[in-house]
């Protein structure tokens, strides 16, 4: 059953980029567009963690070095506004903006987790987000994390669950972006 939920959700990894990407909010016209990816991480014990992630972040995504993936550009339209301005904020009447953009993410699971873990592979998840996006979880962004465990289950220690689920959507959320 595992198996097949991963194999039905990594066709969309198939579908070119330019059919799954995402327009950001009408007030960051200089935003890169966002879209869907997915990582998987499978473990020597059996454990199978996989993330999906629709990214459509006020914050500019990043790549494990730092570097910018995919963000806003600045006046010429060539840097990033990230180096023009670091410390960028919104401007003070955000009000139009909120709920604009925001990130979505699932975690699926083979491990055997009670309601509580899940819970916490779902805190990990947002870990990811907050990993991979620069500013995450901004009163213009819904980000929301969900974590589910199905399958044939395995026995798998919590914390190593919640990392690789922190793990699976950081890379999830690069993917999403890239070109």
């Amino acid at each position: 059953p595992m198996r097949a939920s991963i194999t039905l959700f990594c066709v969309v990894d198939l579908v070119p980029v330019s059919e799954r990407r995402a327009v950001n909010g009408p007030a960051f016209e200089r935003h890169a567009a966002g879209g869907f990816g997915a990582h998987l991480i499978e473990t020597h014990g059996g454990l199978v963690v996989y993330a999906v992630a629709v990214v459509n972040a006020h914050g500019d995504v990043l790549h494990r070095d730092g570097s910018i993936v995919a963000g806003a550009r600045g006046n010429d339209g060539d840097a990033y506004l990230a180096h023009e301005h670091p410390l960028r904020h919104l401007p003070d009447d955000n009000s139009q903006l909120f709920g604009t953009n925001t990130t979505l993410v699932a975690v699926f699971t083979n491990a055997d987790l009670s309601k509580a873990q899940l819970t916490l592979v779902a805190q990990g998840a947002h870990d990811g987000m907050a990993r991979a996006i620069v500013p995450c979880h901004s009163s213009v962004d819904g980000d929301c994390a969900f974590a589910i465990s199905c399958g044939e289950r395995v026995s798998a220690h919590i914390n190593l669950v919640s990392s690789a689920a922190a793990e699976c959507v950081a890379e999830a959320c690069r993917k999403a972006v890239c070109v």
